[in-house]
């Protein structure tokens, strides 16, 4: 091949077009490396987000189950209250009918002997 020499304008436009070229792929490199650096960036929030998100639904998960067991404990008690006082009930019913018996019993013994004075 023959080469013929360049004039001096033309090298310095071949320079200037071969610079801007340079300059726009050092640009376009750049912008690819923002768009990069915003991407992880965008990810790294997505996924704190996430992790934020998570931490959340595990305590409300957490506050719900200790909701849960103190709910269970209350009725138990409660449960239990009122299987004591019911017994109780049942005790106080139980001896203030045999105080009732007993009353009702001495009363007869007692009518009975006036009856038998009264007959003599």
């Amino acid at each position: 091949t023959v080469t013929y020499p360049r004039s001096n304008n033309e090298k310095i436009i071949a320079a200037t077009a071969a610079a801007r070229r340079s300059g726009e792929l050092a640009e376009e490199r750049a912008r690819i490396e923002a768009a990069r650096t915003a991407k992880q960036m965008n990810d790294a929030r997505e996924a704190e987000i996430l992790r934020s998100k998570r931490a959340v639904e595990a305590a409300v998960r957490r506050v719900a189950t200790e909701a849960r067991r103190a709910n269970e404990k209350a009725l138990e008690e409660a449960v239990a209250e009122y299987r004591r006082a019911k017994e109780a009930a049942v005790e106080e019913a139980t001896a203030r009918a045999a105080e009732e018996a007993r009353d009702d019993k001495e009363r007869a013994l007692a009518e009975a002997v006036l009856r038998a004075r009264g007959a003599r």
